[in-house]
């Protein structure tokens, strides 16, 4: 017959996940530190042909976060990446760039599509590979199909009965 002990007395805490931090890099601007934990992704696009077994590939990303420092605010934040290991050349095949825009949430609220394409744009002046620009539009047509939908209509209000 098994027996199986039971601990009685206090059982030894579990160790806490370590806490997971991110830098990320703003356009003109130092880059901030966040934990990830702490900043929610909100909405996000992306493209690219970044298969990690190719010997070449890019991909392109935005996302869109929000944390609570001081009050909510948001980044958004967008990365391109093209690599060759077959080419040592400095001719673009070979680039890393990172845009982004820390935005309180008075900002966020009246232009965050706005600044969604800015970040775009930012990104897409970057890229030196000219026949890759146009996949900026993709991620960032992406990231924008996930912000709240705007309704341009009025909602019908209940007919209120006559006396």
């Amino acid at each position: 017959m098994d027996a199986t002990v039971t601990p009685i007395g206090p059982q030894q805490p579990s160790k806490p996940e370590p806490r997971k931090f991110r830098i990320i890099t703003l356009t003109n601007r130092a880059p901030v530190q966040i934990v990830e934990a702490d900043w929610a992704e909100l909405f996000s696009g992306g493209c690219g042909d970044d298969d990690p077994d190719a010997p070449w590939g890019w991909s392109i990303n935005i996302r869109v976060r929000k944390g609570n420092f001081f009050g909510p605010h948001f980044i958004i934040a967008a990365k391109y990446k093209a690599w060759d290991e077959s080419s040592d050349r400095n001719d673009g095949t070979n680039q890393v760039v990172r845009v982004g825009r820390l935005l309180n949430a008075g900002q966020a609220a009246t232009a965050l599509a706005k600044n969604i394409l800015e970040v775009g744009e930012e990104l897409r002046s970057r890229i030196l590979l000219e026949r890759l620009r146009k996949y900026v539009t993709y991620a960032v047509d992406e990231c924008m199909a996930e912000l709240p939908v705007n309704k341009l209509y009025h909602e019908p209000q209940p007919l209120k009965p006559t006396a």
